[in-house]
């Protein structure tokens, strides 16, 4: 996972070789967000998948010596700035009958296969959510040590992938 701000392309025939014609729409510096760490989904966020069926995903997350097991709920990312520390420490999704799904929690402390970078973290449901369904998400953790909490509602769509 990269941010960054700016751009380059190529457009134009690619062949073999590696001709095509490129176009430098700036430098490659790492995003600057304001109100880090964002997430995905987010506040309003609408249709999203419902499910996560990525049976090829390699390396499999581990967490906390355990491998996860597909299929899983909607994963919510945390990202930060390039130079921060994200530790996540509690995050739940509370469905419209109000019952609470406990999510798991994975940063680069708690990832077994060291892929996490430390600006990002992942929180998400060890079962798929239902399709065309409202969520309402609650986390909390600390950023460069500051605590942080994040509250927000997000809809699926009825799309798994």
């Amino acid at each position: 996972l990269y941010m960054y701000t700016d751009i380059g392309m190529t457009y134009g025939p690619f062949s073999p070789n590696g001709s095509a014609y490129i176009a430098n729409l700036g430098d490659a510096s790492p995003a600057q967000y304001q109100n880090a760490p964002l997430t995905y989904p987010c506040q309003g966020t609408t249709n999203t998948v419902y499910q996560s069926t990525v049976n090829g995903e390699t390396p499999v997350p581990i967490i906390n010596g355990q491998t996860i097991q597909f299929p899983i709920g909607t994963p919510v990312a945390i990202v930060g700035n390039a130079s921060d520390t994200i530790a996540l420490s509690s995050g739940t999704m509370t469905d419209p009958g109000g019952s609470v799904i406990n999510l798991d929690l994975l940063d680069s402390a708690t990832d077994g296969n060291h892929e996490i970078a430390s600006f990002a973290a992942v929180a998400f449901p060890a079962s798929p959510l239902q399709p065309n369904t409202t969520y309402n998400v609650s986390l909390t953790g600390t950023d460069n040590g500051t605590p942080f909490s994040r509250n927000f509602s997000f809809t699926t769509g009825n799309t798994a992938y």
